[in-house]
């Protein structure tokens, strides 16, 4: 059977679903109502004292401790080494003996140069010697002949012979050693001067035979055994001062302008219980790429002397960028914006009143507030505010938006 729609029929469904749409709306806005006064309410009820308390502003950043001054190590020549005088760990002096090379057969070879040395330097000096005895022969020569010439004694060709004879001994002493073709004593002189610079050549291979540390402070590696043959370069030790240490760390690109040389920083770390004082003593001039960032190296000096802090530990820090003490305080969120202005809400009673104040230091939890109007004590509106979805607009009376800056 057929259905049939009459008039009065359409009118009544028309009518109901009026009477539900109707309905409907009036328990939504019942609803909104009811959420904004219980938030209203709880807002009301969360509150928290206006306290004082020491504020710091912080950077984190992280890096690897570092000592100031360290060294490796080097061997200048090559041998087997024979002795090792000092373990990881050894504290060492500049320039203590801490390892030996084998040295008896270059002591032969020093010996054998010395030797050599000696006959090289006493042909020369007596090559010398000779030269000077020929030159004053040759001059006294000169003075004979001048004085029998001046008698016509002799002939022209004689005191030419004889002044000629003078320049030749005269030249015989000068040593040059850039003559194209050298005289006998240069001969000497340059065998006497390669001996002389070989026997120091052994002399300073004996001494390099003496390895000693370069600088003062803990021996934090040894690379080398007894026996072992060593090339010349080879690295043996690792020596650091470990009683000045710093921290390389690095910043972002956006953070590094609020950094000044000079700014304390709290040192802390997984590998190590105690926290730690430091100082900022170098900011990179240029930036560098770290993956995807950009960044830019700073240099932390610590400031306490510990054993416990080791070089390649890392280390976190926070640096103080700024601080105050004795401030009046609230938490973060019990600061909003309205019309540009830092507003913190004092409850007194069941009055709320919006009190516009400045706003200074700022850490994680809380920020410093400035006011006339407002003591130690005070309770203050303290949570987010609500959207939409909580019955309170950023824009009505308790509306909000981005914290206050310093």
């Amino acid at each position: 059977m057929k259905f049939k729609f009459t008039k009065k029929t359409i009118i009544i469904i028309v009518a109901i679903v009026a009477i539900g749409v109707f309905g409907y709306t009036l328990l939504q806005r019942q609803n909104a109502a009811k959420r904004q006064e219980d938030a209203l309410a709880a807002m009301k009820n969360s509150t928290v004292p206006v306290s004082i308390r020491d504020i710091e502003n912080t950077i984190y950043t992280s890096g690897q401790i570092k000592a100031k001054e360290a060294a490796v190590v080097l061997t200048d020549t090559s041998g087997i080494v024979s002795e090792i005088l000092v373990s990881a760990g050894d504290e060492v002096e500049k320039d203590q003996i801490i390892a030996k090379l084998e040295v008896a057969d270059l002591i032969e070879q020093i010996e054998q140069q010395e030797l050599a040395y000696e006959i090289d330097k006493n042909n020369y000096l007596q090559a010398k010697l000779n030269a000077e005895d020929a030159y004053e022969d040759a001059e006294k020569d000169l003075e004979e002949k001048q004085a029998l010439y001046a008698v016509d004694s002799i002939s022209r060709n004689e005191l030419d012979n004889a002044r000629e004879a003078l320049e030749d001994a005269e030249q015989e002493l000068k040593i040059n050693t850039d003559d194209a073709i050298p005289t006998s004593l240069e001969i000497k002189y340059l065998t006497y001067k390669r001996s002389e610079i070989s026997l120091n050549n052994l002399y300073q291979e004996l001494s390099d035979s003496t390895i000693k540390s370069p600088i003062n402070g803990i021996v934090t590696a040894v690379n080398i055994a007894e026996t072992d043959y060593v090339n010349a370069k080879s690295q043996l030790f690792e020596v650091a001062n470990l009683k000045d240490l710093e921290i390389i760390a690095t910043v972002g690109e956006y953070e590094v302008n609020e950094l000044e040389i000079g700014m304390k920083a709290m040192i802390t770390g997984d590998a190590f219980r105690g926290n730690y004082n430091g100082t900022i003593s170098n900011i990179a001039a240029a930036a560098t790429k770290s993956g995807s960032e950009t960044v830019v190296e700073i240099v932390i000096d610590l400031d306490n002397e510990t054993d416990e802090l080791k070089p390649n530990f890392t280390a976190n820090a926070d640096i103080v960028i700024a601080s105050v003490q004795g401030a009046l305080a609230v938490p973060l969120d019990a600061v909003v914006k309205m019309d540009g202005n830092s507003i913190v809400r004092v409850k007194n009673g069941e009055t709320i009143t919006p009190v516009k104040v400045e706003t200074g230091v700022e850490d994680d939890l809380y920020i410093q507030i400035i006011s006339d109007e407002i003591n130690e004590g005070d309770q203050v509106i303290s949570g987010a505010n609500m959207g939409s979805n909580g019955g309170m607009r950023p824009n009505g009376m308790f509306g909000g938006g981005p914290r206050g800056g310093r």
